[in-house]
């Protein structure tokens, strides 16, 4: 039962998430088009846009419109389904600053995070959100919790950089954080001294990190829980063998890694699951797709 919902030919569409009651879809769509005419994340976040579409594609809506030299991108949706949260940078500042978007009366809100830090990719659980900033001392992204209103802000992950360590185009560290349903978990994924992206789970209780990638080859990106909070799913990219990219299931202590037999001849990414909280229902995943000649 695999479908389109939502296509465009140029601009490439990421960070689909599902609402509570699995009625309605929010994601980002670029607009900053490269030398080959298509506007895609690796050129960069400038004049990106927030849509929402109903859960079977129709109803296609800007919620938040693109701005010229500004972002806005990688929306969650607020426990209660009210509206959705993402990060921002149309402000006079230019800085990065995380939002909410009520639907029904389509105002947006600043929330209250601490005012030193450069904030990305919320996620929200019950009234405790989680999101990355870049630590300005050690020049790495960290994770930050805190509540919807400000209070009790505190920093959770502190991942070891080797002073000689360089990357391209990332800082090291950590990005896009999700909460386990139970809140007591965060899958997130961390970018390593070897340049390679891993998946981790953090026990937010006894503060232990499992590293879902480690001793494997290729790339884990944005692990995302299932409404049960007993399954992620993820994204891989191995350039060695491009048979073993896709997106995979995997249960949250690494076992039974199985990848989710999807359309081959595409580069799939950014996968989430559908709302499943009584677990009758077989599970069901959205996921971004573009065609790559040469892939098998």
């Amino acid at each position: 039962n695999v479908r389109l919902l939502v296509g465009d030919d140029s601009r490439e569409m990421t960070h689909a998430r599902v609402s509570p009651d699995g009625q309605w879809l929010t994601f980002t769509r670029y607009n900053n088009k490269n030398w080959r005419g298509r506007a895609e994340e690796e050129s960069g976040y400038m004049e990106t846009e927030i849509l929402l579409a109903r859960s079977d594609g129709t109803g296609l809506q800007v919620a938040v419109p693109p701005v010229k030299d500004a972002l806005n991108a990688n929306s969650s949706w607020l426990p209660d389904g009210s509206g959705i949260i993402y990060v921002s940078t149309d402000n006079p500042e230019r800085k990065p600053t995380l939002m909410q978007f009520t639907l029904a009366d389509k105002k947006k809100t600043r929330l209250p995070t601490p005012p030193h830090l450069l904030v990305s990719d919320p996620h929200i659980v019950n009234d405790r959100l989680v999101f990355p900033s870049i630590d300005p001392v050690g020049k790495v992204d960290v994770l930050w919790t805190m509540r919807i209103d400000g209070a009790d802000a505190r920093q959770l992950t502190r991942p070891l950089v080797p002073p000689d360590a360089k990357t391209d185009k990332f800082h090291l560290g950590d990005y896009d954080p999700r909460l386990s349903p139970q809140g007591d978990r965060v899958a997130f994924m961390r970018m390593m001294p070897d340049g390679h992206w891993h998946s981790v789970v953090l026990d937010l209780r006894s503060g232990v990190e499992l590293d879902l990638t480690s001793g494997r080859s290729g790339h884990d990106a944005t692990p995302e829980w299932s409404s049960r909070g007993d399954a992620l799913v993820l994204w891989h990219i191995d350039t060695e063998d491009h048979k073993e990219m896709g997106v995979y299931r995997v249960n949250p202590d690494g076992t039974d890694r199985r990848m989710v037999p999807l359309p081959r001849g595409f580069l799939h990414s950014h996968p989430g699951f559908f709302p499943n909280g009584n677990g009758k229902m077989p599970e069901r995943i959205i996921y971004s797709a573009k065609r790559f000649d040469g892939l098998p």
